[in-house]
């Protein structure tokens, strides 16, 4: 985990906090911060140039993505409920 956020960090120029407490967080930093998540990993992805590190790059892409619609339809959905 420490090297994907050594990538991050050094493609995005940002030190993003993977793990963050979670009470000190709210609904919309953490779509914000998976947001941020996914662009890091297609940033990745459009810098890979060794078969393994793209092949990493393609499955951190499409894991983040999903993590993002996730939580975007579950927000959503609590919208709709309140």
């Amino acid at each position: 985990m420490k090297l994907v956020k050594k990538i991050i960090e050094t493609i995005t120029g940002e030190n993003l906090p993977l793990n963050p407490p979670q009470g000190q967080i709210t609904k919309e930093q953490i779509l914000d911060q998976a947001k941020r998540e996914w662009e890091a990993a297609q940033n990745i992805f459009n810098e890979a140039t060794e078969k393994d590190l793209v092949d990493y790059a393609i499955f951190e892409m499409q894991a983040t993505e999903r993590r993002y619609m996730h939580l975007l339809k579950k927000n959503a959905e609590e919208s709709e409920r309140n």
